[in-house]
């Protein structure tokens, strides 16, 4: 390997290092030492403290004086504006999701794949919320929730379903799905029917449906979801929820079309 290679290689495993840093920060653990990320991402402290240290320069991380512990610092918030900022074709559909909380009595999510995980881009309440532990940004695993199976679905990467089972089919609860046939089975079943129904397969006491969300594209690169608590749900209730979803789906892919929206991947 040259020296320009190997020049190349070092800056991109400084690059991967930097994001993987920044990613470990969330909504649960937003302040975190040197040595907590070290440990957690199994990186070398020198390393970890010199990007941090480089990050807080720049403003990226704030130092805590009392703690010494790191957290996001503002530029965050004005990149994520920019990102908001794209897309104001699902902000005219606002209504609509709304509509939708309103109707069914429960937060709706909307849904997208960042990386190996399912990402919470906007979320909608209802008029008399539940308590839901949820965000912009949330993530979640792809194999055992309901808007990860219909984005794996429909997603026209077909071998990505393969690189999931291939990362591994984590266990989260009893309930979840690992053997991998039955996974394929299950993935198949979504694509057949439509939409996709989990429940406690990524924690107990949760039941969540998903319905597919279309841009202008055709493609399926959001959907939109509901979670409910298992044991106070009604079950004769699913077919008026999946119903409801998908025609809301339906008319809000009509938007997204009219504004020529679509994620490039």
């Amino acid at each position: 390997m040259t020296l320009l290679e190997n020049r190349k290689k070092s800056s991109v495993s400084y690059v991967v290092n930097v994001l993987d840093i920044l990613r470990s920060f969330t909504i649960d653990e937003p302040e975190k030492g040197v040595l907590e990320v070290s440990n957690s991402l199994g990186m070398p402290k020198s390393v970890v403290q010199r990007i941090m240290a480089t990050l807080a320069s720049e403003g990226f991380l704030e130092q805590n004086p009392s703690t010494r512990k790191y957290r996001l610092g503002f530029p965050f918030l004005s990149l994520s504006s920019i990102v908001m900022s794209n897309s104001e074709a699902h902000k005219e559909a606002f209504p609509l999701y709304k509509e939708l909380a309103d109707k069914l009595n429960e937060t709706v999510r909307v849904c997208t794949l960042e990386g190996s995980r399912v990402t919470n881009v906007h979320f909608f309440e209802c008029k008399f919320p539940h308590k839901a532990y949820t965000h912009i940004g949330k993530d979640t695993p792809i194999h055992c929730t309901s808007a990860g199976r219909v984005l794996l679905a429909f997603h026209q990467d077909e071998e990505l379903i393969e690189r999931v089972i291939d990362n591994g089919l984590k266990r989260y609860t009893s309930y979840t799905i690992t053997d991998p046939d039955l996974f394929r089975a299950e993935i198949s079943k979504v694509r057949s029917q439509g939409y996709s129904i989990c429940e406690e397969e990524f924690g107990l006491g949760g039941i969540s449906f998903a319905v597919p969300l279309k841009d202008s594209s055709r493609s399926v690169n959001f959907a939109i979801q509901v979670i409910c608590s298992s044991k106070n749900f009604d079950r004769s209730k699913i077919s008026y929820y999946i119903k409801e979803m998908q025609k809301t789906a339906s008319n809000i892919s009509t938007i997204l079309e009219q504004w020529d929206f679509k994620r490039y991947w």
